[in-house]
């Protein structure tokens, strides 16, 4: 990919974009993206950012495909219902990530992206959404997943098909966030409040649960070996499955018989 990219200066990027707000092929390292018009739309495909700490309010909506990030930080960014498809904020070979601070990524949507070693500090993340993401030892910490309608609040995000092995979310609130068909395994939850979310069809398999509520939450569907119900801080109104009774049972000192 690094070998297709076209490295123009500040002033030339500006021209690619006057044009539509989109580009494609280029280096965006010389771009600075605080002083992009906010009011244009903006798309960028095949396209690498390296060292730059990315902000500002003119990438909210903006579309990424096939993107590369190399030792980026986004921060203060607004970011609301931007789209990222098969980008990767990851580079395995240097090792060099990317992570998110104190960012709006409220509707914002990751499809096939990279993730690992990266995080999300300090953001806020109503209806985030990842899918089919590779997001292996991924921080998540004082992320906010709600927004206030009104009287009411409502908590929202949206984990599905992602690889979140040795994930770190501790104390993080995922009420009612969805995490669908993942693999947790080693994953850091402890005392996270995971009030009526769904974690099913997920391997869970060595996730530390210490002080976490899991009241209400569905783990239907999801691996459960050597969990440790006793470590968990609340579970009433737990849904899991008639074949996964037997694991949760052992784990509290209870013998399980066939009848």
């Amino acid at each position: 990919m690094l070998d297709s990219v076209m490295y123009p200066s500040h002033d030339e990027i500006n021209e690619l974009l006057a044009g539509n707000g989109y580009v494609e092929g280029i280096d965006l390292s010389n771009l600075a993206f605080e002083n992009l018009e906010s009011d244009d739309e903006y798309g960028f495909e095949r396209c690498v950012v390296r060292d730059v700490h990315i902000k500002g309010d003119a990438l909210r909506g903006s579309e990424w495909r096939d993107c590369q990030f190399m030792n980026c930080v986004f921060t203060g960014c607004n970011l609301r219902e931007a789209v990222f498809e098969n980008c990767h904020f990851f580079n395995a070979e240097t090792t060099e990530t990317t992570v998110f601070r104190f960012c709006d990524l409220d509707s914002a949507r990751f499809m096939s992206c990279d993730l690992s070693v990266g995080g999300l500090f300090g953001s806020y993340a109503y209806d985030v959404e990842f899918s089919e993401c590779k997001m292996v030892g991924f921080q998540v910490e004082k992320a906010n997943f709600s927004r206030d309608f009104g009287k009411m609040k409502r908590n929202l995000a949206t984990f599905n098909a992602c690889s979140l092995m040795d994930a770190v979310m501790r104390e993080i609130d995922l009420s009612t966030c969805v995490i669908k068909d993942c693999d947790l395994s080693d994953a850091d939850l402890s005392a996270a409040i995971l009030i009526s979310a769904e974690l099913t069809d997920c391997n869970l398999y060595g996730v530390d649960f210490k002080d976490s509520d899991l009241s209400g939450s569905d783990l239907r569907g999801s691996s459960l070996d050597g969990f440790d119900l006793t470590a968990v801080k609340a579970y009433r109104g737990l849904q899991i499955s008639a074949g996964q009774q037997h694991l949760l049972l052992t784990s509290i000192g209870i013998d399980v018989f066939a009848d």
